[in-house]
């Protein structure tokens, strides 16, 4: 019987939670989420329930190592693995090296995606049940912010040197955001390097 261990290499609020429901469902996946972030609730109750395991009662190290054995035991899964949620970069490299696929996923208008990371991360609402968000965002915040995910997708991208695997953008798919999605005026503009074309430039030398 074949593997199929799918690994989403992404950051957040690149849609891939649609992404990774939608390769679950289509190819009768078991979904970990978020499999660095077992800091939820959700995470934890929804591991425990389905694995018969009280992660509250181990520490973040064997809490870890348990996750990655009992992901590494299953055939068949799909994981969005986000490098930043970890200062452990073995175990991000760990998860890549046992990976039947790997998909990195990005988002074109990273301008939106500054807004949305910097409105969530203030508003610490991260799910689709959220409320209206009216703070003002301010200049020095749009760029600190904006220079944080370049740096992240620019450690993704060096991922994908050592470890190659597809490609994949939230523009090249028919996606429905959540119902409840921020709304903001774009005052500033993403304007550090074009991660889009450095993701293209992988693909056109791999």
């Amino acid at each position: 019987m074949s593997s199929n261990k799918t690994v989403i290499v992404t950051l957040t609020r690149t849609g891939s939670t649609f992404l990774n429901l939608k390769l679950a469902k289509e190819n009768n996946l078991y979904s970990f989420g978020e499999i660095l972030n077992h800091k939820t609730e959700v995470f934890n109750e929804r591991f425990e329930r389905n694995f018969n395991v009280e992660l509250n009662k181990i520490n973040l190290e064997s809490k870890n190592k348990y996750i990655f054995n009992t992901w590494n035991k299953l055939s068949n899964s799909v994981c969005r693995l986000i490098p930043n949620q970890t200062k452990d970069k073995q175990l991000v490299e760990k998860y890549l090296q046992c990976a039947d696929n790997i998909i990195y996923h990005y988002r074109k208008d990273i301008t939106s995606q500054v807004y949305s990371t910097i409105i969530a991360k203030t508003s610490k609402q991260y799910s689709a049940d959220r409320e209206v968000f009216d703070k003002e965002i301010t200049l020095l915040e749009f760029k600190e912010m904006s220079k944080r995910i370049q740096n992240r997708y620019l450690h993704i991208i060096n991922l994908y040197r050592k470890y190659p695997g597809k490609v994949s953008c939230l523009e090249d798919y028919t996606y429905e955001p959540f119902p409840k999605s921020y709304l903001f005026e774009k005052k500033f503009k993403y304007d550090l390097i074009n991660i889009d074309n450095n993701f293209k430039n992988l693909q056109e030398h791999t």
